[in-house]
């Protein structure tokens, strides 16, 4: 704290990347610290599949997601960017602004909108939707 009020911000960074290293999150936007038990903050969303559709056991999916979060705020952009396409590759979809992962049992994040027509005027089946979509 004392070093970003004197603008010494690489020193701030390094004292929150370590931090991070000891699985301690530290949030400057709400003044609060918390501890990372998977060391990481993301959390299963709620409308997630429950059957694991990917390669990863959940302690890959931890270890991966952990990974991400220390290259993100390392600033390391592509091998963060490496990691969510990894874990897209294996039917796991990160949503960074809910801080959520889901796993993609179809291969998508879609879902047929609440207003639409129920009868499939289209030529295509569910499935080749599913699979155009993934």
């Amino acid at each position: 704290m004392r070093a970003n009020f004197a603008k010494e911000f690489k020193t701030a960074d390094k004292i929150q990347f370590d931090l991070l290293e000891s699985s301690i999150f530290l949030d400057d936007n709400l003044r609060e610290w918390r501890y990372l038990s998977k060391g990481h903050d993301y959390k299963k969303a709620t409308d997630s599949d429950d059957l694991n559709t990917s390669n990863l056991s959940q302690q890959e999916i931890d270890d991966l997601l952990a990974r991400r979060m220390r290259a993100n705020f390392a600033k390391e952009f592509k091998t963060a960017d490496k990691i969510q396409f990894d874990l897209l590759e294996s039917s796991i979809f990160l949503d960074d602004n809910l801080r959520e992962w889901r796993y993609l049992s179809k291969g998508h994040d879609y879902k047929k909108a609440t207003d639409s027509d129920d009868l499939n005027t289209s030529n295509l089946s569910q499935q080749e939707i599913d699979d155009l979509l993934a």
